[in-house]
């Protein structure tokens, strides 16, 4: 997986800091496929209070697979998770309330071609910081970059229009795993609530799962089968040139794939 260029450096920092004391970490990478499922409100104007339209109304509250790829890096008590994911969803529908961006306005009750684009790309350090039994608690930090792009076009005009952003934000990250050979059950938990004078955001990325081990050693080479669910929360509001844009999405769904520890 690829991430954006912006988001390369602090993922850099986290790797360099996650192998200071360890010149070979353990590497372990997962692929998985997810049935995620879209739902939330899109809304924009250039004066007054934003009144959103619904996805399902737009024709994109939508279920399609994703893949989740993911790569962690265990040094002693630290490990660096890297994930992902994007979504590409289109639809027809109707424009609930007036959107205004850049000086084009869909007036509410169009009918609309509508597109959504969305892809999420973390990096989270967590520290081990306690041990009860066989439960492992994990602490640290994060950043995620997300990129978003939404279009909507008359179905019988040729009135378009049309919002494209990206931006990091930085998470505070928990992990809670329990090893129970050959099953173990993790979950992850990222989540920030920000402003600054160009976003407003709170996000809520959640990933819980159970694996199996189909084979392999305690150290050295295994493969871990997995199910889980990922769940990413949304809502940000943020300046498209003269437009105020306010956005809330969630996603997500369950999941099935493999893990390989080499």
């Amino acid at each position: 997986m690829r991430f954006p260029k912006p988001i390369e450096s602090g993922l850099g920092g986290l790797l360099v800091a996650s192998s200071l004391a360890c010149h070979a970490p353990t590497v372990t990478a997962g692929l998985a496929v997810a049935q995620m499922s879209s739902r939330g409100s899109f809304g924009a104007t250039e004066s007054g209070n934003v009144v959103s339209t619904d996805m399902d109304s737009l024709g994109l509250a939508q279920t399609e697979s994703a893949l989740l790829p993911r790569l962690y890096l265990r040094d002693g008590p630290r490990l660096v998770e890297l994930s992902g994911f994007a979504v590409d969803l289109e639809g027809t529908g109707t424009v609930e309330a007036d959107i205004t961006i850049n000086g084009t306005t869909l007036a509410a009750n169009t009918d609309v071609r509508s597109q959504f684009s969305m892809g999420s790309y973390s990096g989270v350090l967590t520290w081990d910081v306690a041990r009860v039994g066989p439960t492992m608690v994990g602490l640290g930090v994060g950043v995620e970059w997300v990129s978003l792009d939404v279009g909507l076009q008359e179905t019988s005009g040729s009135l378009s229009l049309s919002s494209e952003q990206q931006f990091p934000i930085p998470l505070v990250g928990l992990r809670i795993s329990s090893e129970e050979a050959p099953v173990s059950a993790h979950l992850a938990v990222g989540w920030i609530q920000l402003q600054t004078p160009e976003v407003k955001a709170s996000v809520l990325d959640v990933d819980g799962r159970l694996e199996a081990t189909l084979f392999g050693r305690a150290r050295g080479l295994k493969v871990q089968g997995m199910v889980g669910y990922r769940g990413f929360d949304l809502d940000v509001g943020y300046d498209d040139g003269a437009s105020q844009v306010a956005a809330d999405f969630k996603i997500g769904g369950p999941y099935a794939g493999l893990r390989i520890r080499f």
